[in-house]
């Protein structure tokens, strides 16, 4: 069983459980990317965490 637990500045902390690494790193980016482009950053600062990150 593998437990994946993050916190973001002035946002939440969330967490994921499961068997699968690979299910688990997906739900992790789909989850920190959602924030991070809900965080009022301009879309080049955005575009630059995905691709650097």
């Amino acid at each position: 069983m593998i437990k994946l637990t993050w916190a973001l500045v002035a946002e939440h902390v969330d967490e994921w459980t499961g068997d699968d690494a690979a299910q688990g790193a997906a739900v992790l980016e789909a989850r920190v990317g959602t924030s991070v482009e809900a965080s009022g950053m301009k879309p080049e600062a955005v575009q630059h965490w995905r691709t650097t990150s």
